[in-house]
């Protein structure tokens, strides 16, 4: 790594030594004379709004709830087909999902097996490189 120094230094020094010395050209500026705006009257900014309430996250407690107190059961003799709204016009809802708020991240229980299914159906050669199911094949590179 020092010769390479040592060479950059020379081969920098000559440069500097051979070549013309350069000079920028002088570029004459002359200022133009900015207009004078009136300023508005002191103007009012209102306060601002109220934040919106952010909809209550259900919380499951850690003691038994009373079934008293939830929902009571539907049945069919309650509410009959007949009464039932119409879906919703504008398609189908999965084309738009929604965020659901969740306290507790999920937990992959078969880990191992996903692993197995994965390992049979892209068997990997060198890491990184694709050698059979169809990965590569997919995004246009040789397998």
């Amino acid at each position: 790594m020092s010769v390479g120094v040592i060479v950059a230094v020379f081969v920098h020094g000559g440069l500097f030594a051979l070549f013309p010395e350069m000079n920028a050209l002088d570029l004459d500026f002359i200022p133009e004379e900015s207009e004078v705006v009136d300023l508005p009257p002191e103007v009012e900014i209102p306060p601002p709004p109220d934040e919106i309430a952010r909809p209550a996250t259900p919380v499951v407690p850690d003691h038994p709830v009373d079934d008293d107190i939830t929902v009571p059961k539907n049945t069919w003799d309650e509410n009959p087909v007949a009464d039932v709204p119409p879906p919703p016009v504008g398609g189908n809802p999965s084309d738009a999902p929604a965020w659901i708020h969740r306290d507790v991240e999920p937990l992959l229980t078969n880990g191992r097996e996903v692993e197995r299914v994965l390992e049979q159906r892209y068997r990997l050669g060198t890491p990184g490189r694709h050698v059979q199911g169809g990965i590569g094949a997919a995004a246009g590179q040789s397998t």
